[in-house]
C-alpha cells in the first residue's frame, strides 16, 4: 500500500478499530453487572415499572451512542472495498456533532444528580442503570458487528491518526481515519 496522502508530513500513530480487543471483555462485564444488579435490588412489587423504564433507557442511550457509529462505519466498508482508506471528514461537520456531544455528555453526567431529586428512587435507579446498560451494549454491540464483518472480508481494520509538530505548541493532527490491512 503507498503511503497515503498527509503520512509524508508527520508521525503515524496506529490503534485498533473500533476499540482495544479488552473493551470487550469490560462491556461485557458492566453490561452484565448492571443487569444483576437491577434484578437483585428491585423488588416484586416495583419491578415491571422499573423494567420499562431501564429499557426505555437502555434503548435511547443505545440508538443514540450505537447509530452515529453505524453510519460512519458504512463509509468505512464503502472505502475499504473500494481499496482505499477512509479519511475521517474536515472540521466543517465537527462543530455541530461537539455541540450535540457536549449536551449529551452534560445530560449523562448531570442528569441523574438532577433526576435524583425529582423521581422515587426506584424509578432514578432503573433510569441510571439503563443509560449504564445502553452504553456498554452500544460499545459491545457495535465492536461485534465490526468484528463479524472484518471476518467475513477477511480484512484487519485499524485507526491511524498522522500528526506533526506544530512549532513547539504540540502535536498537530493532519489526517485521521480508518484502513484496512489484508
Amino acid at each position: 500500500m503507498e503511503p497515503e496522502e498527509g503520512q509524508s508530513q508527520g508521525i503515524m500513530e496506529v490503534a485498533d478499530y473500533p476499540a482495544h480487543p479488552v473493551q470487550v471483555a469490560v462491556s461485557s462485564v458492566v453490561l452484565l453487572a448492571s443487569m444483576v444488579i437491577l434484578t437483585r435490588a428491585l423488588g416484586q412489587g416495583q419491578a415491571l415499572q422499573a423494567a420499562a423504564l431501564y429499557l426505555l433507557s437502555a434503548g435511547a442511550v443505545f440508538l443514540t451512542l450505537f447509530y452515529p457509529q453505524y453510519r460512519e462505519f458504512e463509509e468505512v466498508k464503502l472505502a475499504t472495498s473500494e481499496g482505499r482508506s477512509y479519511v475521517k471528514r474536515g472540521e466543517s461537520h465537527g462543530v455541530r456533532r461537539v455541540g450535540l456531544g457536549a449536551f449529551f455528555l452534560a445530560s449523562v453526567i448531570v442528569g441523574p444528580f438532577i433526576l435524583s431529586a425529582i423521581l422515587p428512587s426506584v424509578t432514578w435507579f432503573s433510569l441510571v442503570l439503563g443509560m449504564i446498560t445502553g452504553f456498554s451494549s452500544s460499545q459491545l454491540g457495535f465492536i461485534l458487528y465490526v468484528r463479524n464483518w472484518e471476518k467475513a472480508n477477511i480484512v484487519s481494520l485499524e485507526k491511524y491518526r498522522v500528526t506533526v509538530d506544530s512549532d513547539g505548541k504540540g502535536r498537530l493532527v493532519v489526517e485521521r481515519g480508518v484502513r484496512a490491512r489484508r
